[in-house]
Parts: C-alpha cells; structure tokens; sequence
C-alpha cells in the first residue's frame, strides 16, 4: 500500500476538485504551518530580490 500522508484541503475549485497541501502540514505532528511556511517564502523571496 502507498505511504499516508497529511494534508490540509486548500478548497474546491470550480469542477469540484479539491485541493491538497502537505507543505502546510508538519507530517509528523499534524500542525497547520501555513504561517511558518508563507514566512518561508517570503524571506526566499527578500533575499533573491536583494541579489
């Protein structure tokens, strides 16, 4: 069988199909890091800007 994994439902989009993340979900304790994650990329993007 295939590996579990956790999600977070983002939404539906206009057909009915769902949309997934495990990025905003910490696989071993289930946490929503939505937050910590869009800091993430926020900082990523500052720091290439400033290149």
């Amino acid at each position: 069988m295939g590996q579990q994994v956790k999600v977070k439902v983002l939404g539906f989009d206009d057909r009915g199909k769902v949309k997934l993340s495990m990025k905003c979900v910490d696989q071993e304790t289930g946490e929503d890091i939505t937050a910590q994650v869009e800091a993430e990329r926020k900082d990523k993007r500052k720091h290439r800007d400033e290149d």
